[in-house]
């Protein structure tokens, strides 16, 4: 849901506390740890790709990437896909075909590429029926590598994890309770011994397409306040540092967990009704099926913004824009538009609450 109201406004104070908690975890775990750090090496020089890629800078947008890539061992297949799109628009078809097999290693379909109409055009030079066939042997070669057995372990947690929530949860409550449990510390073991999973470890999604969230993280979302059997907080932290999951999608599991969104991944929403004539005369009236988002005092939003840049993240200001980008333009795999919440609401008090103070994304 969108952030805790109090009269309006947001709880300052009690978030805040968990900012400060949150941070010295995180704080600690980075100088514990060992190794290449993708908070401060690779993802600040991937936002200024993206920041360029929303100013339809492409050139900008490549020289960042290539930054980015030289300061880590894995760059995330959704980057290198990104940099191939920058070079096919600036006519670079040598980095572009370099960039491809880069995701093709990732174990990105062919079909997927085949089907962006960005690539049009370079799928009409000579040399793309050869570059096809190198595509599938680096693609064939990637699967080989994924290790199999952990997938259809994690697909195992996946389905216990969603059996008994189709139905009655009351009723079957005590089934989900079981299952939640089993599969925590099945997942605990796994992580322990093969590390956090990530599309180095088990790929992409179904059919080598692109996945912005794996269906286990269901279960760590389900770690939570007294039904929590392990808390995965330090190996989502951990994860992230290390280039296993990306900031946001790590920050946005940790709110779930917590009960806090911390680093306001929940910033953008919209909210609907389902008999909008009823609150037509309402003075939030216009706002409802619009994206909007909290207005901040300008120190709190500063607060904020550091706090984000600190592990890995843009300032809210860019954050938005990112959203906006996302969800208008489907070239580029931008996954900000998963954590833009769309919610339901009858209650025309409750809508007054979420809507106050909130401005509209233009």
């Amino acid at each position: 849901m969108p952030p805790a109201l109090a009269g309006g406004k947001i709880k300052f104070q009690s978030m805040k506390k968990s900012v400060f908690l949150l941070f010295f975890v995180f704080s600690a775990l980075m100088a514990a740890a060992q190794g290449v750090n993708y908070l401060t090496t690779y993802h600040p020089a991937i936002n200024k790709a993206e920041m360029a890629i929303i100013e339809s800078d492409y050139l900008k947008a490549l020289q960042q990437y290539e930054i980015a890539f030289k300061a880590v061992p894995r760059p995330f297949m959704k980057d290198y896909y990104n940099a191939s799109l920058c070079a096919t628009l600036t006519g670079n078809a040598d980095a572009c075909y370099f960039y491809l097999l880069k995701v093709a290693d990732k174990g990105l379909s062919l079909d997927f590429v085949k089907d962006e109409f960005a690539f049009a055009a370079i799928q009409k030079d000579p040399s793309w029926r050869s570059f096809e066939l190198k595509y599938l042997a680096a693609k064939r070669s990637a699967e080989a590598r994924f290790n199999k057995r952990v997938w259809i372990d994690l697909d195992f947690m996946t389905r216990l994890d969603a059996k008994y929530r189709k139905g009655n949860l009351i009723l079957n409550s005590d089934s989900v309770k079981v299952i939640d449990q089993g599969n925590a510390l099945r997942l605990e073991k796994l992580i322990e011994r093969v590390g956090f999973p990530d599309e180095e470890l088990i790929g992409l999604g179904t059919g080598g397409f692109p996945i912005i969230q794996y269906p286990f993280y269901s279960v760590l979302r389900h770690q939570t306040g007294n039904y929590m059997t392990v808390n995965f907080s330090n190996s989502i932290l951990n994860a992230v540092r290390l280039g296993k999951i990306n900031p946001h999608m790590a920050v946005n599991i940790l709110g779930t967990i917590t009960g806090a969104d911390t680093f306001f991944s929940r910033h953008v929403f919209k909210i609907s009704t389902e008999d909008a004539r009823s609150v037509a005369s309402q003075p939030f009236a216009f706002k409802l099926d619009k994206w909007v988002y909290r207005e901040l005092l300008p120190a709190d939003e500063a607060e904020f913004d550091a706090l984000r840049k600190g592990n890995g993240m843009e300032t809210l200001a860019e954050y938005r824009q990112k959203i906006k980008f996302s969800l208008r333009d489907e070239r580029f795999l931008f996954p900000y538009k998963v954590f833009a919440g769309v919610w339901v609401v009858s209650d025309p008090k409750i809508i007054d609450e979420y809507l106050d103070g909130t401005i509209l994304l233009k």
